[in-house]
């Protein structure tokens, strides 16, 4: 059972002193990826879950910057075969910058980040993560300001999304944007892929 050996945030200030090991199995057990520790200094939310739903958030926020966070998203709901369909046509592809064409057919993977009225996009392409091509897009929310680096993954079945983010008001991003590179090593990709 995989554990993340990092400081509960109820213990900020014994934080030199005292660590706590918080469990996210349930986590790491639907994800397409396998991440068993976190770099130093980041710390961890409570698990988010929805009643009723299987959507789940984890959240880790950087100690020395709390407004830099790193995030595991499940919408908790699939995706149609139409959309994912499409999804999958993409990944399988080589990596590249996509065409506007091409992101209209998967915007509902994205979500709100396909909404030029909520979201300035900044990029938006695949890339091969530990020999599995996920989509990933960045751009900056347009009401907070904020900017999201997203990671779009699938698996066997094509319709389930998993979802990384890594966010940090837009004057911070380019400073800490390396944290993500310290984050992405300790990543195992799981090979299981339906492309």
């Amino acid at each position: 059972m995989p554990e993340l050996n990092l400081i509960s945030t109820g213990d900020l200030d014994n934080f030199e002193t005292e660590s706590k090991v918080i469990n996210v199995s349930s986590i790491l057990n639907l994800a397409q990826f396998q991440l068993s520790e976190m770099p130093p200094g980041w710390l961890a939310q409570p698990i988010e879950s929805t009643l009723g739903s299987e959507r789940i958030v984890q959240e880790f926020y950087l100690q020395a910057e709390p407004e830099v966070k790193f995030l595991y998203f499940y919408r908790g709901q699939p995706l149609s075969k139409i959309v994912a369909d499409d999804f999958v046509d993409l990944l399988s592809q080589k990596p590249h910058a996509l065409s506007d064409e091409e992101f209209s057919n998967i915007e509902m993977v994205v979500r709100d980040a396909s909404e030029p009225e909520f979201f300035e996009m900044l990029d938006k392409h695949t890339e091969c993560l530990g020999g599995r091509n996920a989509l990933v897009v960045e751009g900056i929310w347009k009401f907070s300001d904020v900017q999201d680096l997203g990671i779009f993954i699938t698996g066997s079945d094509a319709r389930v999304i998993d979802e990384l983010h890594f966010t940090a008001p837009k004057q911070l991003f380019g400073r800490f944007k390396a944290n993500l590179e310290d984050i992405l090593v300790l990543v195992e990709w799981r090979q299981e892929s339906h492309y």
